[in-house]
């Protein structure tokens, strides 16, 4: 938000004419400064171009730059994805073991506990099998 007044800063007035004229003006004003600020940044990289392509010295070095950069990203590439991968199948670590459970006490004999008989237990074997 501004602290200086709208009249203060410049900005559109109803006094200097239409809001709409006003505002195509301002916006060709910045397309064209934008315009001609990018121009003189690209004339400028193309005149270092030229004078840096005529010293074998810069072409040697663009030429090492240019390979080993590549090169390099690639390496990365494929040792992050190893340990990315490496860290996806390795084991969770194991889980600290629970305290032992205190001993329960013995039960009371009770009237509905099946006999102990050997048809009894075999019983019980022949359904387990």
């Amino acid at each position: 938000m501004a602290v200086t007044p709208r009249r203060a800063r410049g900005g559109p007035h109803p006094a200097k004419g239409s809001l709409l004229l006003q505002t195509l003006q301002r916006g060709a004003v910045q397309i064209g400064v934008s315009g001609s600020v990018n121009l003189m940044l690209v004339l400028d990289a193309a005149g270092i171009t030229t004078r840096r392509s005529r010293s074998e010295r810069c072409l040697l070095a663009q030429r090492y730059v240019m390979g080993t950069v590549p090169g390099a990203l690639a390496l990365r590439i494929a040792f992050t994805e190893r340990r990315q991968a490496m860290r996806r199948w390795q084991p969770s670590p194991p889980s600290p073991p629970s305290p032992p459970s205190p001993p329960s006490p013995p039960s009371p004999p009770s009237a509905h506990r099946p006999p102990h008989t050997s048809a009894h237990t075999a019983h019980i074997h022949r359904a387990r099998w």
